[in-house]
């Protein structure tokens, strides 16, 4: 009888070197093993082969799965960040739209209160009351002013921050 082993590493070197499983049938018929006996020994090789393979785990193939992984991370954390950077970007682009709205609603009030009130002839007709809504209205006014002012400075810090997201 044949040695195992001796058959095991024949039929390997075999197939390493390209040799047709015709080929290597009929040689291991020639060395007395049966058609099927023959088969059987391929199958077992085969299956040896591919548990030997399996069970390589070199440095080379934990490197190439890590760097895998690693841009895969990389990918969707960049994929992350032009989300955020496109949200922030369109909540900028919101605020300015509010702000230049509101500063347009104010310069149509502003066209609509006169600047000055003629106070001496008011006051003849109208008396305090007259005095006291115009007092109203300046207050009104620098309210209106301070906070057009308060949302520009609220829109440059937010394109400040957008670029420094870029």
């Amino acid at each position: 009888m044949v040695q195992e082993q001796v058959v095991k590493d024949t039929i390997r070197r075999m197939k390493d070197s390209g040799i047709d499983e015709s080929v290597i049938i009929e040689t291991l018929q020639d060395i007395g093993l049966t058609e099927e006996e023959a088969q059987d020994f391929i199958e077992r090789t085969a299956q040896d082969l591919a548990r030997a393979d399996a069970e390589k785990v070199t440095p080379e193939k934990i490197a190439e799965q890590t760097a895998e992984r690693v841009k895969e991370h990389i990918n969707d954390a960049r994929q992350e960040e032009g989300f955020k950077q496109e949200m922030t970007h369109n909540a900028i682009e919101e605020q300015r739209e509010k702000i230049e709205s509101v500063g347009r609603r104010l310069d149509e009030l502003h066209e609509k209160i006169p600047e000055k009130i003629d106070f001496e002839k008011s006051e003849k007709t109208t008396g305090s009351s007259m005095k006291d809504l115009k007092t109203e209205i300046q207050d009104l006014k620098a309210m209106t002013k301070a906070n057009k002012k308060l949302m520009e400075d609220i829109l440059d810090v937010n394109r400040k921050i957008l670029t420094k997201l870029d």
